[in-house]
């Protein structure tokens, strides 16, 4: 098994959770017209948190490809790091959700009678946008609970890192929870 820079991995999972708060806060206040605009406002972000997701992933790998298995605490710790992989692609299925749920433009079937075009398509437009702004909400929370778990995760490691004799213990990043009505950030 190969070594393993702990210092440089809390490091890395440290930036990844800044990631994921960026993203949260750009998802977070992230609001759809239904139609082709969801389309073009949605998808960069659904690429966005694969692309984390699977950072996350290759983080876990590496950590559990690593001599990090051998110290104590390290499979709660990995267990932590799959959790922020699993909340990243739940966001990134919500957020392809809020795509699926959007009542796209195009024309109707040839022949298929519609009375009143406008109608229909503000119609559907209307009982959309709800569904839509919900898949959102929960893709954003989904990447909140990423960044969290990131960010336990880092600390975990730094805490486990072999300390001069006599240096006092890093003090973990303490949880708070969250305002009513609002979503915790780390910060």
């Amino acid at each position: 098994m190969p070594m393993t820079d702990l210092p440089g991995q809390a490091g890395q999972l440290r930036e990844l959770a800044q990631d994921f708060e960026q993203l949260y806060t750009q998802v977070r206040d992230t609001s759809c017209t239904p139609g082709t605009d969801t389309l073009h406002t949605l998808s960069p972000l659904v690429q966005r948190t694969q692309a984390l997701a699977a950072t996350a992933i290759t983080r876990l790998t590496a950590l559990d490809g690593s001599t990090y298995t051998d110290v104590s605490g390290s499979r709660e710790t990995l267990a932590t790091l799959a959790c922020a992989a699993y909340s990243a692609a739940l966001a990134a299925a919500d957020l392809t959700q809020g795509l699926s749920a959007n009542p796209y433009d195009g024309a109707s079937f040839a022949g298929q009678d519609e009375p009143d075009e406008q109608a229909v398509r503000a119609a559907r437009h209307a009982a959309a946008t709800p569904v839509m702004a919900r898949h959102i909400a929960d893709a954003a929370h989904q990447l909140d609970l990423a960044a969290v778990a990131c960010h336990y995760t880092a600390t975990a490691i730094a805490g486990q890192l072999p300390r001069r004799p006599g240096a006092a213990a890093p003090a973990p990043t303490p949880y708070r929870e969250p305002a009513p009505g609002t979503t915790r950030r780390n910060g």
